[in-house]
């Protein structure tokens, strides 16, 4: 029995996550772009083996008051959105944490 899910990231959130590197760069740097992107890629990788690793599951929120079956989880000043299936999980968005998710999840 494998002991993580694949991480499928929706086109929205590839934009999300190239807006975020764009604005990281330009206001301190590719090598602040890197590090701040790394953790987010970091993230995605302990999503994917919370199968196995129930305590980053207490990192994550329901956010069923917004989509039924939604999560979230906080990197910094983002946060990430996203669903669980049997295979895989999904990220749906990553917005800052201003930005109001009811909004931009609807789009």
């Amino acid at each position: 029995m494998k002991n993580f899910k694949p991480i499928n990231i929706s086109d929205p959130a590839k934009k999300d996550l190239q807006k975020i590197g764009e604005y990281t760069q330009r206001e301190w740097g590719s090598l602040q772009k890197k590090y701040y992107l790394g953790l987010f890629k970091k993230s995605f990788k302990t999503l994917s083996h919370s199968v196995s690793n129930e305590s980053f599951v207490f990192l994550s929120k329901a956010r069923d008051e917004i989509v039924m079956g939604l999560f979230s989880y906080t990197v910094q000043k983002h946060v990430v959105y996203y669903r669980e299936s049997e295979q895989a999980f999904l990220i749906i968005r990553i917005l800052h944490s201003r930005m109001d998710p009811e909004k931009h999840l609807h789009e």
